[in-house]
């Protein structure tokens, strides 16, 4: 994007606390008043990062574990990050920084959609960096984190996750959390495969005469602004 995003509402204040990500020297970052509303959206280049700005990480591998086994390290696994997204699961991964992580908020999302769609795969996708996430009579089955370098692959790694949790053989909602300007050729490419393929209803609390730029970015961070903090591992 050449020209930076900006949106700011009447409530918008400079000690607002904000959840962003950068990458490729690119920020995304929202900022929430005290009762955690949207207070900001902004995308650009030249963003000065605050001091009440958290950074959250969407890159690298991502675990997940039940609660039971959080203490039982996986050899050759270098992990060191834990976050609890649920009464029985750690989200786990590398952060430098222990950031929280975007996928924090994926999980909440696609949990909620579950309550609606019992046997459900969600994946988020952007730039080559695709998660995917599958609950399977309401709780949550799998997920996995994933370099994909073209459509091809997006697919493949959906569809062995579909596989794996024999949704083949029994009625499915696949949802996906991409840009809008993706949605339609992705939506096309899983038809020929004869995969049915609804985009995720990622609306933010604000409207605009222009199209609003990567809202599947927007709407995680702005739930992860309510999501539980990440400590060491």
């Amino acid at each position: 994007m050449n020209q930076p995003w900006q949106y700011r509402s009447a409530n918008y204040d400079e000690n607002n606390i904000g959840f962003y990500i950068n990458h490729h020297d690119e920020i995304h970052r929202i900022t929430v008043g005290e009762s955690g509303e949207l207070t900001s959206h902004e995308i650009g280049k030249n963003l000065v990062i605050r001091a009440t700005d958290r950074e959250v990480d969407f890159v690298g591998s991502i675990s997940f574990y039940p609660k039971e086994f959080i203490h039982t390290k996986i050899p050759g696994l270098t992990l060191n990050t834990k976050v609890s997204i649920s009464d029985s699961i750690y989200l786990v991964y590398q952060s430098e920084n222990h950031n929280m992580h975007l996928s924090q908020a994926m999980f909440t999302k696609a949990k909620q959609m579950s309550e609606l769609h019992k046997n459900l795969v969600y994946f988020w996708l952007h730039e080559g960096k695709l998660v995917v996430l599958a609950f399977k009579d309401k709780q949550f089955y799998m997920g996995n984190s994933y370099d994909a370098t073209n459509i091809a692959e997006v697919i493949y790694f959906v569809t062995a996750i579909m596989q794996e949790a024999k949704f083949d053989s029994m009625p499915y909602f696949l949802a996906a959390d991409v840009s809008e300007m993706k949605a339609d050729q992705m939506g096309t490419e899983f038809e020929k495969f004869g995969i049915d393929l609804q985009l995720v209803n990622s609306k933010m609390p604000y409207v605009s005469v222009k199209q609003i730029p990567d809202t599947h970015i927007a709407t995680n961070l702005l739930i992860i602004s309510s999501c539980a903090l990440p400590e060491e591992f």
